[in-house]
């Protein structure tokens, strides 16, 4: 008998992690969750980030991040990143940029900012407040299948609310093929 091949584990992998999403899934919209920040883990340093390093950067528990009232989605989002990657909410200032995709079906807006401090490019996904608990099951199942590092994910980095809406934030990854 002929050990699995690599395909047939990553298939194997993948099955697993979509049962994992499937129980965060239920576990979120039975559980609710908190909307105040929850600071986790350690300090990073305030250094700039590279591609390289990113993915080095400590896994933290799922933050959820309230923005102070009035804060539009853009600081918000730059307010949650700032304290999750280095624990000063002014840390980060994200202004969009090209490379976020198109949205699903699912209701969800999708974009894609940089970091004017650091240079960092970021993923996000925002919808109205009433999508916080399934953007925050989103934030909770990439960690798990970018924890198992069976498969390439993009780090997970914040999840949050501004006045009216809610957002999840990755680490940007180009999906665009060069020859």
């Amino acid at each position: 008998m002929h050990p699995p091949r690599r395909g047939q584990r990553a298939a194997a992998a993948v099955v697993v992690l979509l049962r994992i999403i499937v129980v965060l899934l239920l576990l979120s919209s039975s559980n609710g969750f908190s909307s105040s920040f929850v600071p986790t883990a350690a300090s990073t340093t305030g250094t700039a980030r590279t591609r390289s390093t990113f993915t080095r950067l400590p896994m933290r528990a799922a933050l959820v991040y309230e923005a102070k009232a009035g804060s539009p989605l853009l600081e918000a989002m730059s307010q949650a990143v700032g304290q999750a990657l280095y624990k000063d909410a002014s840390a980060c200032a994200l202004e969009p940029t090209t490379g976020g995709g198109s949205a699903g079906g699912g209701g969800a807006s999708t974009g894609a900012a940089k970091d004017t401090k650091t240079g960092a490019k970021y993923f996000y996904k925002s919808t109205g407040l009433w999508g916080l608990n399934m953007l925050l099951a989103e934030y909770k199942g990439i960690k798990a299948m970018h924890d198992t590092q069976t498969i390439r994910t993009p780090t997970p980095v914040a999840v949050g609310t501004s006045d009216s809406q809610a957002f999840v934030v990755f680490e940007y990854l180009s999906m665009g093929g060069s020859r």
